[in-house]
């Protein structure tokens, strides 16, 4: 809309004949095609910025998440603080209600919320979280009991 108005508006108030919609030179046809064309390739570029710092935002939201289970896997904590970390994590992140409990490792069971599927990149970071529990569970020696 904006490229579309600024095209028109320089028609309308700086070409002959004035404060009228129509061009007589072929110059100020050419400008006006110009600055329609400009402004729809700035437009674009908006567009793209904002969807890339979109995903820069939610990148570094997720960032903490990841970082808080490798810090609990490092510092030797029990893989059942792992597991319930990341149980925790990824029932925020994808908005699901646990279901299974007991003490069989080796998948988490999940139920969803009725609605849409949560973002494919929220579903790489769950896939990365059960990752981490389940290295922490393999480390301990706990990963094949069940």
């Amino acid at each position: 809309m904006a490229a579309l108005s600024a095209a028109a508006w320089f028609d309308f108030f700086l070409t002959e004949p004035y404060q009228r919609f129509a061009i007589a030179d072929r110059d100020d046809v050419e400008t006006a095609v110009l600055l329609l064309v400009v402004g729809l390739i700035v437009s674009q570029l908006a567009v793209r910025a904002r969807r890339l710092q979109t995903t820069v935002i939610t990148d570094a939201a997720h960032l903490p998440s990841l970082q808080g289970t490798a810090r609990l896997a490092e510092d030797g904590r029990s893989p059942e603080a792992v597991v319930e970390y990341v149980r925790r994590e990824l029932v925020g992140l994808l908005g699901l209600r646990v279901v299974g409990g007991g003490h069989y490792y080796g998948r988490f069971l999940l139920d969803p919320l009725p609605g849409p599927l949560p973002p494919e990149q929220d579903r790489l970071v769950a896939v990365a979280l059960a990752a981490q529990a389940g290295s922490a569970l393999d480390s301990a020696g706990l990963a094949h009991l069940g």
